[in-house]
C-alpha cells in the first residue's frame, strides 16, 4: 500500500495505537482504561473518515491531486 496523505496518517497511527492500547488494558483487567482507549480509538477513526471524505471530495473537483509522484 502507498503512503497515506499526511494530514491522514497521524489519526490513522493513532487508530492503531490506541486500539492496541484497548487491547492490552483490557488483557490487564483495567476495563475503564480499555473503554478510554477505545473512545481515543473511535475518536481518531472518525477523523481519518472526515479527512478521506475531504479527499475525495477535492478530488471531485481536481482529479489531478489523486495522482501524484508522492503517493505512488
Amino acid at each position: 500500500m502507498g503512503r497515506l496523505p499526511r494530514d491522514i496518517e497521524s489519526p490513522h497511527l493513532q487508530v492503531h495505537e490506541h486500539g492496541k492500547q484497548a487491547l492490552l488494558n483490557h488483557k490487564n483487567g483495567e476495563m475503564d482504561a480499555g473503554i478510554q482507549a477505545i473512545s481515543l480509538m473511535e475518536t481518531a477513526s472518525m477523523q481519518v473518515i472526515a479527512r478521506l471524505e475531504n479527499l475525495a471530495q477535492a478530488g471531485e473537483s481536481n482529479s489531478h491531486i489523486l495522482c501524484t509522484d508522492e503517493m505512488h
